[in-house]
């Protein structure tokens, strides 16, 4: 299926943390989110945005007009995490660039 709408969103609790919230064309709503240790085969991962806190912000939203998939995202993302070489940041960069 493909993605309709990205946001970028910033937790506020953390300030420092970015990710990206994929729309998909039937409404629904996942979190790739990048982060040391996050998951088993690769440090992006996708979550359902119903576990986002409310302290999340969107800061920018960009219409992909069913151009992408979400296996996209979690390719762009990339699969491994260094705090100063590729880190969330870096990651939901590269997401938005796509």
């Amino acid at each position: 299926m493909s993605d309709g709408w990205m946001d970028q969103s910033r937790d506020d609790t953390w300030k420092l943390q970015d990710s990206k919230r994929v729309t998909l064309a039937d409404g629904s709503k996942w979190l790739v989110h990048k982060g040391d240790d996050f998951g088993k085969v690769s440090d992006t991962i996708v979550v359902d945005a119903r576990h986002m806190s409310k302290k999340w912000k969107i800061i920018e939203t960009k219409d992909f007009e069913g151009t992408k998939t979400v296996r996209d995202f979690m390719k762009a993302g990339g699969t491994d995490y260094s705090l100063f070489f590729d880190n969330c940041h870096d990651g939901a960069e590269r997401m938005m660039d796509l």
